[in-house]
Parts: C-alpha cells; structure tokens; sequence
C-alpha cells in the first residue's frame, strides 16, 4: 500500500492506493522443539515485495506471523516494512512558503512581491495587528523548522536569488520543533530571535525543515524554500 501520492510527496487521502505485491519472509528454522522453561532463537529475513513498486511512493507493507504448537495452541505476531527511504522522501517543497497578511490566516493568500508591510513600533504588536505571516506546508513532519530573515539587495529577484545569502537572523521564538504534518504560519513584527528588531527594508525568508532522521548539523539533510519579497516599514 503506497503512503504518498504520484507526486511521490504529498501522502494519499485514505483509501490508499494499494498494489499487488507481496513481501516474503524466511525462517533460520522451519519448527523448533523447546523444553519447559527453555527459549530459543528463530533468524527471520524479510524481503520486501519487488515489482512494479515505486520506493519513492513509500510502500507499506505488513502481515503476521502464525506459530502452531503442538499443544494446539496457536500464537500470532505482526510484523511491517517500508520500501523505500524516510530519510530520502521530501518533507518540504520548494513551492510551499510564502508570505501573506495575518489577517487573511483563513486563505493565507501570497502577497504580491516586494508588498510593503506597516508594522506597530517595536514592542507594541498585538494579536490584532496585520502583520506579515510566513505561511509554511509541510509534506510530511519535521523535527525542526527554521524561518531566516535575508535581506533583499536592489536589483536582486527575491524570488530565485542565492539562499546562500546571509541571514540577519531568525523570526523571534524560532525554531520550530516537532511539527506535523500540515500547513502553519508565523507571524512576524520585525523581532529576531536576538530580541533586537530587524530595521526598515526589503527582505524575503529563507524557510528550511529538517528531513526525517535527518542530521541537523549537514546542510544536505534540510529542505528548502524561499519566499517573495516584502517591504518592512515601521509605524512613526
């Protein structure tokens, strides 16, 4: 049974797409004879079903296990696999960050490029305030979630320029840890996570999940996305 859809990314609505396929599993020992209070070990080996099977769709598989004594007793015992790679699969598409005004949380529509932001005085933003929000969709969970604040040079596509550029710094209270799998949202009035406040100018958000079994401390273990350009002005 496929977790994620054709895309190979976004998980399927239930029901899931299931295939024709099976995995096998090998005993080291067939029936083995135990006297009371004695144990023994049994080697199981699992391969997984082949085929047709699309590992980038993350192909669940499962079933049980049947053992028979010669009392007439009988146990059972479940076991799973996976084909394909958790750590591999996409937790963030480079599509799904982009800035939109707090006070449209219900749609969070994109803000137009370099849209300019007025925000309270720092140290003076409310729940009711509009502010600029970081809309972020998750493909699938994610122990962390950064959000970095990039200046936007003049002349610069905030859209496609260099994510290597340098960050000022990251939304205050980030980052993000154990998030699920969903869309979510912060909200920004300028604070970094410093407590100093980011000044006046054009900026854009470098948004970045850790991968699952993901190793933070490598580069290539984060996904990636980018968002428009905003304009941060303060209120006078």
């Amino acid at each position: 049974m496929y977790t994620l859809g054709q895309d190979g990314i976004n998980p399927m609505p239930f029901p899931n797409e299931a295939v024709n396929e099976q995995a096998t599993l090998s005993f080291s020992q067939n029936s083995i004879t135990l006297p009371a209070g004695h144990s023994a070990v049994v080697g199981v080996t699992a391969k997984p079903a082949a085929g047709t099977i699309n590992p980038k769709r993350l192909a669940l598989w499962s079933g049980y296990v049947i053992i028979n004594g010669t009392d007439g007793s009988h146990l059972s015992m479940p076991y799973q696999g996976l084909t394909g790679s958790l750590h591999q699969a996409t937790v963030l598409e480079r599509g799904q960050a982009w800035v939109f005004p707090s006070d449209d949380s219900t749609n969070s529509t994109r803000s137009p490029d370099g849209f300019t932001y007025v925000v309270p005085k720092p140290d003076t933003a409310n729940d009711y305030d509009n502010l600029p929000s970081i809309y972020v969709n998750l493909a699938l969970g994610s122990s962390t979630v950064r959000v970095d604040v990039v200046p936007v040079q003049n002349g610069t596509n905030a859209a496609h320029s260099n994510s290597n550029a340098t960050s000022i710094g990251e939304l205050f209270g980030l980052p993000s840890l154990a998030n699920s799998r969903e869309d979510s949202s912060f909200s920004w009035d300028g604070k970094l996570e410093s407590g100093s406040y980011a000044p006046a100018g054009r900026y854009r958000f470098v948004v970045r999940a850790l991968r699952l079994f993901g190793d933070a401390s490598k580069p290539e273990d984060w996904d990636e996305a980018t968002t428009q350009s905003l304009i941060l002005k303060y209120k006078q």
